[in-house]
């Protein structure tokens, strides 16, 4: 009678574990693909997340992205491809943690694109820095940088292994940067300066 006593105690516990662990557990990321604009079009940090959900993870689901507190969120898009998603009807909603701001989607599709200006541009005289990091619940089995160089910039450098990405159709130098697998948890940083003798912006 014990021994059964127990047994039940044991598969209630187990039974009662928050929903929100299993769910975190059924969604993976397959990619993520940030390409990083400094003075595009503002004299900040054009910052733009590529995601994509792999084909084991149960849609619609709610997919949290982190994203610095002080930064300016400007677009959430989803879709069943990168060339397809779109910004209309998309629900998110957005909450503020500690140094980050946490940008909920209920994501309808796989891929996910995110982009927001980050204040976090630093400029002193014509030196410019920026420091990013990467936090998620989620684990990314790819994840790829695609650094854009701005216009009239110079000594263009990163902390990143990466390499030649050529000049792209808008007439700006890329470089890409293939980190590879990131883990659920594991905060992914990466240093990035140059020099730029002039205000002007790359659009």
């Amino acid at each position: 009678m014990r021994k059964c006593f127990l047994f039940l105690m044991v598969a209630a516990a187990l039974i009662g574990f928050p929903s929100s662990v299993s769910a975190q557990e059924e969604i993976a990321i397959e990619s993520v693909n940030v390409q990083f604009w400094p003075e595009f079009d503002k004299a900040e940090m054009l910052v733009i997340n590529s995601i994509m959900l792999s084909e084991n993870t149960k849609l619609p689901v709610r997919f949290n992205v982190r994203i610095p507190a002080d930064s300016a969120l400007h677009t959430v898009a989803v879709g069943n491809s990168s060339e397809s998603v779109s910004d209309q009807d998309v629900e998110k909603t957005m909450e503020k943690d500690g140094d980050w701001l946490v940008v909920s989607i209920n994501a309808t599709g796989p891929a996910i694109r995110l982009e927001y200006y980050d204040t976090g541009l630093k400029k002193d005289g014509d030196q410019r820095s920026y420091s990013y990091r990467w936090l998620s619940d989620y684990g990314a089995a790819n994840f790829g940088v695609l650094l854009q160089k701005p216009f009239d910039a110079e000594q263009f450098k990163t902390s990143l292994s990466s390499q030649d990405d050529g000049v792209h159709a808008d007439g700006l130098q890329y470089y890409f940067s293939n980190i590879g697998a990131v883990p659920a948890g594991e905060v992914l940083t990466f240093d990035l300066s140059y020099q730029k003798p002039t205000d002007t912006l790359s659009a």
